[in-house]
Parts: structure tokens; sequence; C-alpha cells
């Protein structure tokens, strides 16, 4: 266990329980992915938080946690919202993920992250009465984003959709009790260990196999395991070519640099970025900006003050104007796996480098 390399996404009740978990059982380095803050309503639920820690980062007080419950254990912290700011490089030197995340949104980007990043992820889920853990292997195996249903893309959709008023786009909070958060964490974390004992499917060492999930209600008592069925047409599974690594890092040059210094065509992504916003009285206005940075206020044309539209692609070619800006801009940060298509149309999978300072 000492040498054992835990990363856990997630810093709630759920991510508090694994946390204390790995913690007691010696894994050598646990890394932490948060950017969320303690809150009042955190305290009757979570392990590690104290009134005292309310306003503070969430992932910085369970480490100071985790070097008092057992000196021994190293932690590696990552103060990002995993949506938007973390790459599949940061994940590539963990031996297994433990995500303990409460979105769609959320989990669909980890398993992403994990599959680009060649490493199984655990996922976990709570609510009122039930808990829930999936195995998930970078392989052939059903991955996460095999089992989102329509209804579950339309939510994660109109979550993140800035066409939405505020309201709509608040999160919802999930009822969650630290009983079931324990009994969850406490599943999540078997898995994590038989895994590392056992890292491929045919060792014997009982464990759950990819794509199965196990569930566990508590009123009445009752526990289950599904084989997920894997999607066909599952993007997830599109393209598992080792990557090129790539020198600059995301802030460092635009992506027609990038493009053209690597003799190719086009970039894509698989969020959407706002290539322009488009006034029906005033026009257009070029903007690129990845989603996630277009606000409310934005969409008010600020010369007669209609409703502006976004425009939004996930491929930018080279001579286009979003690519004149820093990959940084266009949300892509360090670490960040991606595709480029040559002017032949063969297309590439590429990384950036890491750095500590993502």
């Amino acid at each position: 266990m000492s040498e054992a390399r835990v990363l856990v996404a997630g810093c709630g009740a759920l991510g508090n329980e694994v946390l204390k978990n790995l913690a007691l059982l010696g894994i050598g380095e646990i890394g932490l992915i948060d950017f969320d803050v303690v809150e009042s309503s955190n305290l009757a639920r979570c392990v590690f938080f104290r009134e005292g820690d309310i306003g503070k980062l969430k992932a910085e007080v369970a480490a100071k946690c985790i070097r008092e419950l057992n000196p021994s254990v190293k932690t590696k912290l990552l103060i990002a919202d995993i949506v938007t700011q973390v790459g599949a490089g940061f994940l590539e030197a963990f031996d297994v993920v433990i995500g303990c995340l409460d979105n769609i949104a959320a989990r669909y980007k980890l398993n992403r992250l994990c599959r680009m990043a060649a490493v199984p992820w655990i996922n976990g889920g709570i609510d009122e009465f039930c808990g829930q853990v999936s195995l998930f292997y970078p392989d052939e195996s059903a991955c996460y984003e095999c089992t989102i249903t329509t209804s579950m893309w339309q939510r994660m959709y109109e979550r993140n959709s800035c066409l939405l008023p505020s309201p709509r786009r608040t999160k919802m909070p999930i009822a969650t009790t630290a009983i079931l958060a324990s009994l969850t964490a406490a599943l999540q974390v078997q898995e994590a260990i038989a895994l590392l004992q056992a890292p491929t499917q045919s060792q014997p060492w009982p464990r759950m196999a990819g794509g199965e999930q196990l569930s566990l209600r508590v009123s009445p008592y009752e526990m289950s395991v599904l084989h997920l069925k894997r999607n066909r047409e599952c993007m997830a599974h599109w393209g598992t070519a080792p990557a090129i690594g790539l020198s600059a890092t995301s802030r460092q040059m635009t992506l027609t640099d990038l493009l053209a210094r690597n003799e190719m065509q086009s970039l894509e992504v698989d969020w959407d970025i706002a290539e322009a916003l488009e006034c029906p009285t005033c026009g257009r206005e070029e903007v690129a900006r990845p989603a996630w940075k277009i606000e409310d206020s934005d969409l008010a044309c600020p010369h007669c003050g209609e409703q502006r539209r976004p425009h939004w692609i996930n491929r930018i070619d080279r001579n286009s104007f979003p690519a004149k800006s820093t990959l940084a801009d266009l949300g892509i940060p360090n670490g960040a796996h991606f595709w480029m298509t040559s002017c032949t149309g063969t297309v590439h999978h590429a990384k950036l480098p890491l750095e500590e300072t993502l």
C-alpha cells in the first residue's frame, strides 16, 4: 500500500470517507481534486470538516487532516474544477482514480479523462436511501458515458447552458447522510485495494469486473450487481491511439501556431466554444470563449439590449478567428489530451505537458 498512488476527485461527504479510509490504510500518495469551499451544511456529513473550516478550501482542509491521521501519507492537491480545468496528464501519475462527484457533467468529464490517461476509475454516488459503486476500465467494457440516458444528457446540457436563466443553472443539492456515505465509500476503497493488489482482470483476486455496478439500498436492505451494457455509439470509446507529446504549455502559444507547427488543419475538443455572439439587430461579434466563460450578461447586446445567441463549435480550423487565441483561452488546460486533424484528414492524438501551476 505504501507504493500506491490513488486520486480522489471530490472532497464532499463521500470524498471525506474515502480519504479517511485511504489514510488509515497507509496509501503512499493520495491526490485530491476539488475547487469548492467548506460550507456550514457540510459539517454534519463530513468527518474532516469543523466549524472553523467554513470558507476554507475543502481539498486543503482534507489534506491537512489526512497528514494528521497518518503522517506517512503524501498528499498532492489540485484546486480546480474537474469539468473545465483538469487535463488527463494529471491523472497519469496515479494507479486508480476514485470519483466522489455529485453531478453528471463532472462524472462525464472524469470518465473521459480516465480513458485518455488509461487509468481505471471507481465511480460512487449516493442519495437518501441508496449508494452505487461502478468500476470502469479504459478498455472495451462499458464506461460511464455508455450509461448516460437521454434524460441525463438533457439535465447535463441544461445545467451547463448559458441560455438558461441563472436560477435554473444553480446546482441542485442531493440529500446525503453520513452513514450512507460511509457505506458507499467503504465499497469504493475495497474495490480500489482489489485493483491495486491485482491490476489486471485476469489475476485471481475477488472484485468487480469492468462495467459492473453495485447498488446498496438501506430502506429496505438490498444489494445487487448490474452488468452495464456497452453502447456501441459511445464517443468515449473512439480512438485510443498513443498520444503525441507536445512541448508548449497552454498559455505559450496560439492554436494557429500549434496547428501550423505540427502541420495540422484543425483541433477538436469535447466541449462547446462560442465562436461568436449574434444579435438579430446589430449582427455578429466574434468572441472565442468556452461555454463556461459566457455569462448571462454577455448575452445582452451592449448596443441595443436584445438577446444574443452564441454560435457553438467543437472543431476549430487553424485559419478561423478562435484559432488566434491561446489554448488556455479556449479552455484547454496543461496536461490536456485532444485530437488534431491533418490537411489529408488523418487524425492524431496529442497531449500538452503538465505543469504543477495548473
